[in-house]
């Protein structure tokens, strides 16, 4: 059963374990690590109308439910508190005591181990736990149908394969992603791509020959969901 919450949460939810600094192969599991958050427990017949009047309180995490079974009472439920938002004391503010009065609901805030995994933390997260402390980290790329196109710096390149799949991940549709290098090919000045993670086979053979003109999605809704890498003419 959940004990009450008699000292400050973890507030430390945005970082991956330290573990991961310096990976350069993408180990998933590594990024698991549990937290202490702070919960109420709900009864199941009022939990929509609690959880809707005190939304901005609710934990948000990518992956991540806000409300879980309580493991002490099958007739409530746990909703899952952002400790960010939770005063130092532990306790709620006077509003939100008299919502919770309303409903029938203890305002008596319980504590609860949360384990947080890969999927639980955002790209910018991810990659800033595993490069260097202080390097620049990259999140921005152009998108043509299933395929990212990043222009990575050179401290970044020891991790370009972790980073790529990285972004594959954590943006649904992707299917490879693809780094620009410095090879100019050609009379015609074709960029040479090097595949970072996924579906590369493939992507070798249409970048060869070819010449990448990246266009980001939101400044050309023509190309959206467009899978193919058109020829260019000469630069």
């Amino acid at each position: 059963m959940p004990e009450v919450l008699d000292s400050p949460a973890d507030l430390d939810l945005y970082t991956p374990h330290p573990r991961v600094r310096g990976m350069t192969t993408l180990d998933r599991a590594a990024f698991t690590k549990e937290v202490v958050i702070p919960v109420l427990r709900v009864k199941k017949d009022v939990l929509h109308k609690v959880g809707k009047s005190i939304k901005g309180l609710l934990l948000q995490r990518p992956g991540l439910k806000r409300v879980i079974e309580d493991p002490g009472d099958d007739g409530k439920r746990l909703i899952l508190l952002d400790p960010h938002r939770i005063p130092a004391d532990c306790s709620l503010g006077e509003a939100e005591q008299e919502v919770l009065k309303s409903f029938d609901v203890s305002p008596e805030v319980v504590k609860y181990n949360l384990e947080l995994t890969y999927d639980n933390f955002k790209v910018e997260e991810v990659l800033q736990a595993v490069l260097p402390e202080g390097q620049e980290v990259t999140t921005a790329f152009s998108r043509i149908g299933h395929i990212a196109h990043l222009n990575l710096r050179d401290h970044q390149l020891p991790y370009r394969h972790l980073i790529g799949q990285v972004i594959i991940d954590k943006n649904p549709g992707l299917t490879c992603a693809v780094n620009k290098t410095n090879i100019i090919d050609s009379a015609y000045r074709n960029f040479k791509m090097e595949v970072l993670a996924g579906e590369g086979a493939d992507m070798v053979t249409k970048v060869r020959g070819f010449f990448w003109r990246p266009f980001p999605v939101a400044r050309s809704p023509d190309l959206a969901g467009c899978g193919r890498v058109f020829p260019g003419g000469p630069v």
